[in-house]
């Protein structure tokens, strides 16, 4: 017969290994779950960077091209002035007087069933 000691022993043991056992795995869960929350911490915060950094760039292209924006519209208004002069009267006056263009009278219209018009 064997020891009951012995045997008590062996029991103790052999648990001892299991509880150890369970533990090991326990820890090695813990220790792929703290690695996964680093992991998708670092991932997030490197989008988080990205995400403000890309707003901020847009931000200074919107303020460059509302300057851009600002400028052209300016010049518009300068060319419509500059339209307008061209088209005044007194400015055409002077333009026929400067080209000793001959002053017309008599003005001849074609009518819609004219014959030249038709063709």
């Amino acid at each position: 017969m064997s020891n009951p000691f012995l045997q008590l022993k062996k029991q103790f043991m052999k648990a001892a290994h299991l509880t150890q056992r369970k533990r090991d795995q326990s820890s090695q869960r813990v220790f792929f779950v703290n690695c996964g929350l680093v992991l998708t911490l670092a991932v997030v915060s490197i989008g988080y960077l990205v995400t403000i950094n890309t707003l901020a760039t847009k931000g200074y292209a919107i303020k460059f091209l509302q300057s851009q924006i600002a400028v052209e519209k300016k010049q518009n208004q300068e060319l419509l002035l500059q339209g307008i002069e061209a088209r005044s009267l007194s400015n055409v006056s002077e333009r026929i007087a400067a080209l000793n263009l001959v002053r017309s009278d008599r003005i001849d219209y074609f009518g819609r069933t004219s014959v030249a018009s038709a063709k």
